[in-house]
């Protein structure tokens, strides 16, 4: 069973690279030239995904979107 602690390191670990692929997509997005629109909803999302690993990495946890228990539970 893996600890609390480990749990948490491994979502972090998982939302950076979640980050990273979605940063190449909206550079990918300005580079094509694709709608505002499109580019904004990478924004949004990025934005979600840092907020969410901040709290974990703070360890803020009443200000994530979900539970963090539900990570010890995977």
């Amino acid at each position: 069973m893996r600890s609390p602690e480990q749990c948490i390191k491994e979502e972090i670990q998982r939302l950076s690279i979640v980050i990273a692929s979605e940063r190449y997509d909206y550079t990918m997005a300005i580079i094509q030239g694709k709608p505002l629109q499109y580019r904004r909803l990478l924004a949004d999302s990025i934005e979600s995904q840092m907020f969410t690993r901040e709290c974990l990495e703070l360890g803020n946890f009443k200000h994530l979107p979900y539970n963090v228990k539900l990570l010890y539970d995977k």
